[in-house]
């Protein structure tokens, strides 16, 4: 709850001292909402690419781990026939 005030005091702040550089309330509340809506932008967009990321890395690990199967499988095969001689 104290956070949610604190925020709130900190945006009304803002707001107040840019619309006295803005020489008007409405201007500096503008530019306050035009960084909370890239910013709210940048979060969906940064969010939404994670499930695809994670899906990638998994399809990646899958990858290497089939990779490292078939070296595993490969060099037991060779050391059988080493020790068949």
């Amino acid at each position: 709850m104290g956070l949610i005030v604190t925020l709130l005091a900190l945006f009304g702040a803002l707001t107040a001292a840019l619309g006295v550089k803005e020489h008007s309330l409405a201007g500096g509340g503008a530019i306050v909402d035009g960084w909370i809506s890239s910013a709210w932008s940048s979060a969906k967009t940064l969010v939404g690419k994670a499930p695809a990321a994670a899906d990638e890395a998994a399809n990646e690990a899958g990858t290497a781990a089939t990779r490292a199967g078939d070296a595993l499988q490969a060099g037991a095969e060779k050391a059988a026939e080493e020790l068949n001689k």
